[in-house]
Order: structure tokens, then C-alpha cells, then sequence
């Protein structure tokens, strides 16, 4: 199967793709955003905030701050690439259930048995395809989703500058990861076409 057919499939289950992400991403966001809102709270200070000296504040927040919500939003974004093969998992299991017939669910993408069997591996084209077009659709997502975040009040901005990276990441994953798994199943989807005669 090609990249555009699996991109069929992405498209095809897009929303199921989309929570199962979701539901992994969102709470590690939303942690990430407690912990750091009041930095969160003066986002729009965080270059001037950078040119202070160690001791100066705005609203409780110094430079150290500002730096050490820059450090763990790294560390976070090393521990989402380390759960990609899981979230890959749950996507071949929702790949799996669509292909037997069966509507895919969240809960059913992560109950299921784990497959045990090696993923087939994907050709180097496609795989930078892939790459290119999730970090595309993320990068793009998160873009918007932040200027919808930045409307929130201050008391609310951790929250919603947590759905908003959640979302677009959860957007962007499909992307990645179905075009390279697509491949892995025992046989490739592919559209039946009926007898006309």
C-alpha cells in the first residue's frame, strides 16, 4: 500500500486516531500546565521576562522559571516520542477491528491484544513522507490552536494551552504513524470492488 492509501486510512478513522492520541497526550498536558501556569500566565512577557536579571519578577515569575518550563517541555516532548510505539499499537489494533468488520473505539484500540508479530518495515520514502506530513499537520494545528488558547483568561490559560498542544499533537499523529503501520497487517486494506458480472 502506498502512502496515499494509507492516508485513506487515516482520514477514514480520523477521529478514533484523534482520542486515542487524546487521551494519552491530554493528561500529561494538562500536568505539564498546572505545574507551569503561572509562566503560562505571562506567556506573552517570556522574551523580555529572558533579559531580566535573576532576581526581577512579573507575578511571581523570574527567568528560572521561564527556563525551567522551557527544559521540561522538552522532556516532555522526548517522553510523547517515546510513547509513539504505543500509540502505534493502538492504532493497528483500531486498523485491525476495521478491517474485521467491526466498529473501532478507544476503549477497544487500547483493550485489545497486543500484536505480537514485527512490523513489516516501511520504505525510506514513506517514511519521510509520513514524518514530514504529521509534523506538518501538528505544527499547523498547534499554530491555530494556540491563538484560540492565548483568548483564555490567565486563571484558565494552563488549560487551555494544554488541550490546544494536546490536540494539535493528537491531529498530527495519525499522519505519522498510520502510513508506516498500514503495512504491518497481514494483508494491506484495500477497497474490494463488486462483480458487475
Amino acid at each position: 500500500m502506498g502512502l496515499d492509501g494509507s492516508l485513506r486510512i487515516a482520514s477514514r478513522d480520523f477521529s478514533t486516531f484523534f482520542l486515542v492520541a487524546l487521551v494519552v497526550l491530554l493528561p500529561l498536558h494538562v500536568i505539564y500546565g498546572w505545574w507551569f501556569q503561572d509562566v503560562l500566565a505571562v506567556r506573552e512577557l517570556h522574551g523580555a521576562i529572558a533579559d531580566f536579571p535573576p532576581s526581577r519578577q512579573v507575578r511571581g515569575v523570574g527567568q528560572a522559571d521561564v527556563e525551567r518550563a522551557r527544559l521540561l517541555f522538552w522532556v516532555l516532548a522526548l517522553v510523547e516520542i517515546a510513547l509513539l510505539p504505543v500509540i502505534a499499537r493502538a492504532y493497528r489494533r483500531v486498523i485491525d477491528l476495521v478491517e474485521g468488520g467491526e466498529i473501532p473505539t478507544v476503549a477497544g484500540a487500547w483493550s485489545g491484544p497486543r500484536d505480537r508479530t514485527k512490523p513489516a518495515r516501511a520504505p525510506m520514502a514513506m517514511i519521510v513522507g509520513a514524518v514530514c506530513l504529521g509534523v506538518l499537520v501538528a505544527v499547523v494545528a498547534e499554530v491555530a490552536l494556540r491563538e484560540a488558547a492565548d483568548l483564555a483568561p490567565n486563571g484558565a490559560a494552563f488549560a487551555a494551552h494544554a488541550l490546544a498542544a494536546a490536540a494539535a499533537r493528537s491531529m498530527g499523529i495519525p499522519f505519522l504513524l498510520v502510513p508506516l503501520i498500514a503495512e504491518t497487517g497481514t494483508e494491506a486494506a484495500t477497497e474490494e470492488v463488486p462483480d458487475l458480472y
